[in-house]
């Protein structure tokens, strides 16, 4: 019970995010999203800085996982590439929300060092899930030798975080198959360089 009534704050911390964005949501807001009494949000939370940190932990550790599961199931390169598109695009076009509250986390990380520290880790962390995957298909021989896993794991970040603000500068965009296709060869040629 009491696990429900957090996971109901992080997702009313979530979506209002999205909506609204982090200077505009309230306490006030959330805890009537998540049919909880303020009072008693403070109960699992100190404060509204402690709740965007929950909701986005709770968020990208979600991406953290799926990206884990890619380079373990890779066969060769084009099975990575394939499943990376597939990933960034999952998110891009199934849950574009994603995207905006990362972007939110960042803003709200210009207000809030207690953010910053936990936007980092969170963003290392992704980082390093990229490359302990990249070193492990080296291992494995899948992938070549030659490359700097953590070059091409800040690479691939950068174009993830690229590709998610496409979500609101060419939404149309993103909706096309040639373009996706196109995002699998650059991704490939980033893993062949």
């Amino acid at each position: 019970m009491a696990k429900d009534k957090k996971q109901r704050i992080i997702s009313a911390v979530q979506e209002l995010l999205v909506e609204n964005g982090y200077t505009a949501t309230t306490i006030n807001q959330i805890a009537r999203k998540a049919g909880i009494s303020r009072g008693l949000m403070h109960y699992y939370f100190k404060n509204k800085e402690d709740m965007v940190i929950e909701a986005l932990r709770s968020a990208i550790q979600t991406s953290i996982s799926q990206g884990k599961e890619l380079f373990v199931t890779a066969q060769d390169l084009a099975s990575l590439s394939a499943g990376i598109t597939e990933l960034i695009k999952q998110l891009v076009l199934e849950n574009p929300g994603f995207f905006r509250l990362l972007f939110e986390g960042w803003s709200a990380s210009l207000q809030s060092s207690l953010i910053k520290k936990e936007i980092a880790f969170l963003y290392q962390q992704f980082i390093d899930i990229f490359k302990e995957g990249l070193d492990f298909l080296i291992n494995r021989q899948i992938i070549s030798v030659e490359i700097d896993p953590e070059q091409t794991a800040l690479l691939l970040t950068s174009l993830f975080d690229g590709l998610g603000m496409l979500v609101f500068n060419r939404s149309e965009q993103v909706k096309e198959q040639l373009f996706w296709d196109k995002v699998e060869k650059t991704i490939f040629a980033i893993l062949n360089l």
